[in-house]
C-alpha cells in the first residue's frame, strides 16, 4: 500500500483540502427547512463535498510527483498510467478495495506528445454502508517542461529552500519525534538546539543563526552523531538572519447593518394530524426518515452573539458571492454543525470565540472560502473531534488544538502561546506565530510551514511534515509592512511558490 504521507522518497508533502459538512455563521433571518428542502440541500452539500475530494485528489496526485521526481529522468514511471485509490486519513494504494470504500480515487499521465501532463481524479461521498451519494471528477494539464520548471524550484533550486520550521532562539527535541523538512533557527546560543532520545530531522538541513558553532549550537547527546540526527542532510549557516514580522491587523467593517443576537432555539413542534381509520388489507407505509432541522442565516451584518445550541445545525447560502459578518461573541457549542454553501465567508471577530468539542465548521468544504479575523485577547481553543476547515488570524491570541482536534487552512497569530497536543491533524499550511513559544508533544501532527519564536516538541512520530506544494492565499493577501508576505523558504523570495496551481488548466464536471 502506498501511504502518501509516509513514502520513502517524498521529500515534499502535499496539503490537502479534504474535510466533510462545512460551515459559518452569517445574515439575519430563521427558517426552518422541511424535508424536501432538506434533501435539496443534502444533494447539493454532497456535490459540493465530492467536488473538493476530486479537487484534492490533484493536490495529492501533484504532491506524489514532486516526491518522485528526478532532475536527469523526469517523473518516475512507476506512478504513471495507473490509478490510486484511498483518501487521505488511509494513505493510497495502486489495488481497489472491494467492495470500494475511498473517497479519493486519480491517475497521472502524459498526453501522446508527452508535453502535457494530465491529472484526472475523481471524488466520491459516501454513505455508511459504502453506497456513492455524491461524485464529481476534476481535471489538470500543464505543460510538462513548465511543471519541471516548478518543480525545480521546489525542490531546492533556484527558489530557495522550503522549510518545515523556523523558530527564532532555539529548539528543544524530547522523545522519538521526527520532523520531516528542512529546519532552522537565527540562534547562535550554546545549546540553541537539543536533540534528546532518539529525536531526528530528516528529509532536509538543519540551519543555525550566522557565523554559529555548530559544535556549540547543536547539543546532540554523546552516543549519537550529527548523521544520526539528520540523516538526510547537515547543519549549515544561515548566510543572513531570517525575518517574520507579524502582518497588520485589518480594521472591522463599521457600516454593517444591525442584526441583534442570532440563536437557534428549539424547534418548533409541528401540529398532529388527525389519525385516519386503518385498512386491514393494505400494508402499512414506511416511516418517513426523521426530519433535520437547519438554522437559516443569509445576510451580511452585524451581531452582538450568535450562539449555536449544542447538537443543532446551520445551514448557510453565501449566494455565490463574499458573505461579511462582524459578530461581538461567537459560540459554537458541542456537537454544532455549520454548513456553508455557494461563496466565501468573511467573519469578524471582537470579543470572544467558542468552539465546543465535536463541533463542525466548513467541514468537508474549502479552506479558502473562510477568512476569520479574532480581535479578542482571550485564548482560542480547538478541543475533542472539532474539525474547522478555514483560515485564521488572531491579533493578540494564544491557540491550543487539542486531543483528536482538527484544523485545516491557515494560522496567522501575534499570541505568545501555541499548542499542538494529542492526537491531532492539523493541515494548517503555514502556522505563523513569531512571538510565540510552540509545544507539540504526544501524537500531534502539523503539516505545513511553522515559524514561531521557540519550539518544544515531544513525544513520538512525525510531529512536523513539511508541506509545500500548496499556495497561501490568506497568508499572501494579508496587510504586511513590507507591502509583501515574508518568504518561507532560505535563500529565496518564493513568490512563484505554488503556483502550478494557477499554470495549468482546469476541466470540472463529471462529463
Amino acid at each position: 500500500m502506498f501511504n502518501w504521507y509516509r513514502n520513502e522518497k517524498g521529500s515534499v508533502m502535499v496539503s490537502v483540502l479534504i474535510m466533510g459538512l462545512v460551515a459559518a455563521v452569517l445574515g439575519a433571518g430563521i427558517g426552518i427547512v422541511g424535508l424536501n428542502n432538506k434533501k435539496q440541500v443534502e444533494q447539493e452539500t454532497n456535490s459540493v463535498r465530492a467536488h473538493y475530494y476530486a479537487k484534492s485528489g490533484v493536490e495529492v496526485a501533484m504532491g506524489l510527483i514532486i516526491s518522485n521526481y528526478d532532475s536527469n529522468e523526469g517523473i518516475s514511471d512507476s506512478i504513471l498510467d495507473q490509478w490510486f485509490y484511498g483518501g487521505i486519513d488511509t494513505g493510497f494504494t495502486k489495488d481497489e478495495n472491494n467492495p470500494p470504500d475511498h473517497n479519493i480515487s486519480f491517475r497521472i499521465s502524459l498526453d501522446d506528445t508527452k508535453s502535457n501532463l494530465i491529472i484526472e481524479s475523481w471524488g466520491y461521498v459516501r454513505r455508511g454502508d459504502r453506497v456513492v451519494v455524491g461524485m464529481e471528477s476534476v481535471g489538470y494539464m500543464i505543460d510538462y517542461a513548465e511543471l519541471k520548471e516548478i518543480i525545480g524550484g521546489s525542490t531546492g533550486g533556484s527558489g530557495g529552500v522550503p522549510m518545515a520550521l523556523f523558530a527564532e532562539n532555539g529548539i528543544v527535541m524530547t522523545g522519538s519525534i521526527v520532523i520531516k523538512g528542512t529546519v532552522a533557527t537565527n540562534s547562535t546560543e550554546a545549546n540553541a538546539v537539543k536533540f534528546f532520545g532518539t529525536t531526528n530531522i530528516k528529509e532536509g538541513d538543519l540551519y543555525i543563526g550566522v557565523n554559529g558553532d555548530p559544535d556549540t549550537v547543536v547539543s546532540i547527546p554523546n552516543d549519537s552523531s550529527v548523521k544520526d540526527r539528520i540523516p538526510d542532510g547537515e547543519i549549515k549557516n544561515l548566510e543572513e538572519p531570517l525575518n517574520f514580522p507579524l502582518p497588520i491587523f485589518p480594521a472591522f467593517p463599521e457600516e454593517l447593518p444591525s442584526r441583534g443576537s442570532f440563536d437557534t432555539p428549539e424547534e418548533p413542534e409541528e401540529p398532529e394530524e388527525p389519525e385516519e381509520p386503518e385498512d386491514p388489507e393494505e400494508p402499512e407505509e414506511p416511516e418517513e426518515p426523521e426530519e433535520e432541522f437547519y438554522y437559516y442565516i443569509g445576510e451580511d451584518g452585524y451581531y452582538d452573539e450568535i450562539k449555536i445550541t449544542s447538537d443543532r445545525k446551520v445551514s448557510i447560502d453565501l449566494n455565490n458571492g463574499t458573505r461579511v459578518i462582524r459578530v461581538k461573541r461567537l459560540n459554537i457549542n458541542r456537537g454544532s454543525t455549520i454548513k456553508l454553501l455557494n461563496g466565501k465567508l468573511v467573519l469578524y471577530v471582537d470579543d470572544s470565540i467558542f468552539i465546543g468539542g465535536s463541533s463542525q465548521v466548513n467541514f468537508g468544504g474549502n479552506y479558502r472560502n473562510v477568512d476569520v479575523f479574532y480581535k479578542g485577547s482571550s485564548s482560542l481553543s480547538f478541543p475533542g473531534n472539532t474539525r474547522f476547515v478555514g483560515s485564521l488570524f488572531a491579533e493578540s491570541a494564544d491557540i491550543s488544538i487539542s486531543e483528536s482536534g482538527g484544523f485545516t487552512g491557515e494560522i496567522v497569530t501575534g499570541g505568545t502561546y501555541v499548542k499542538v497536543s494529542r492526537d491531532v491533524n492539523a493541515y494548517t499550511r503555514v502556522l505563523y506565530a513569531p512571538n510565540a513559544d510552540f509545544h507539540s508533544y504526544g501524537s500531534g501532527r502539523t503539516r505545513g510551514t511553522v515559524v514561531v519564536k521557540f519550539a518544544r516538541i515531544k513525544g513520538d512520530g512525525e510531529q512536523i511534515i513539511g508541506d509545500y506544494s500548496y499556495d497561501l492565499s490568506f497568508f499572501n493577501s494579508l496587510t504586511w509592512p513590507s507591502g509583501r508576505a515574508p518568504s518561507l523558504l532560505i535563500g529565496g523570495e518564493g513568490e512563484d511558490w505554488g503556483t502550478w496551481l494557477f499554470k495549468g488548466s482546469w476541466s470540472l464536471g463529471t462529463s
